[in-house]
């Protein structure tokens, strides 16, 4: 494109069988892309004013160094790369991303809306935080960073609200920039010892409240001066030992509760859904420090 190109309401398809590449700044409505059989690429900034597809598993993108700003949702079935980013910014609605696909990069700016996420997509690179959240849908959709991603810029509205999963090659540590819908209480997981890689997966409830069993008193937390709060590990397909940081914040706390005293307890054997999981067996955790009304942590888990 190096004239102007006018996208009006429809979509453009590419769907060859040899590789197809774009090139000029250009602005589509829906763009969707169904090659399978070969690269499809971008080498100038291009402007998503709808939606964009990568239809199936053999779909690959190649975005090079660009920002591809997509103002709608997202359909990735296929695979995402370069060293630029796929940014959600300027839309009119709730940018939902569907799909189990891979983005190299993917970044969300949007002042007046957040994401959603229905399926299993992977972030092989950074997702970054600007501005927004991004909220898992159903109790198994799950947003992944893989063994080379990270996330930067997550804070207080800038987070994930529901389920991220991490996938580690080897030991060391991450941060699931989780939290409910206002506020960020991230977990640090730091494997120190991993003897089968694979994923997991942790989530907190998207609003604040005493695990079940706590009010039931099962679990030997005392819900009347302990932390509002939990967190869920979850479909791990790895093994390992990790030490563990547990971020709340001060209103959580009960009014009377003594932050120096607080035990840390495990529930197994759960069942059930999202915030509902009931467990039944409970046991002590390591307390590694001295816990505080913000932060505790657990060792040898």
């Amino acid at each position: 494109n190096n004239g102007a190109f006018t996208a009006s309401t429809g979509t453009l398809t590419l769907d060859g069988t040899s590789a197809q590449a774009i090139s000029g700044a250009t602005t589509f409505n829906n763009l969707v892309l169904s090659n399978a059989s070969a690269t499809t690429t971008a080498s100038s900034p291009l402007t998503i004013a709808g939606n964009l597809t990568l239809s199936a598993s053999g779909v690959t993108f190649a975005g090079g160094g660009n920002t591809i700003t997509v103002k709608g949702g997202i359909a990735n079935s296929g695979t995402h790369s370069g060293s630029g980013k796929i940014l959600l910014s300027a839309g009119t609605a709730t940018h939902a991303l569907t799909g189990s696909g891979t983005y190299g990069n993917l970044e969300i700016d949007d002042t007046g809306f957040n994401a959603t996420v229905t399926g299993t997509p992977t972030v092989s690179g950074t997702l970054t935080f600007i501005n927004g959240r991004i909220s898992t849908v159903g109790t198994s959709d799950t947003l992944i960073i893989g063994a080379g991603g990270s996330i930067s810029g997550a804070a207080t509205s800038r987070h994930v609200v529901g389920n991220l999963a991490k996938t580690y090659s080897a030991t060391g540590s991450f941060t699931y920039a989780v939290g409910d819908g206002t506020n960020y209480t991230p977990v640090l997981v730091n494997f120190t010892s991993l003897t089968t890689t694979g994923n997991l997966t942790v989530s907190t409830p998207a609003s604040a409240g005493d695990h079940p069993n706590t009010t039931a008193g099962s679990s030997g937390v005392e819900y009347a001066t302990s932390v509002n709060r939990y967190w869920t590990f979850s479909n791990w397909t790895l093994v390992g030992t990790c030490n563990v940081t547990l971020n709340y914040i001060t209103t959580d706390v009960d009014s009377g509760a003594t932050a120096a005293s607080f035990v840390i307890r495990r529930g197994a054997s759960c069942s059930g859904s999202g915030g509902l999981r009931t467990c039944t067996s409970w046991s002590g955790l390591t307390v590694s420090g001295t816990p505080t009304t913000t932060q505790a942590s657990a060792s040898g888990v």
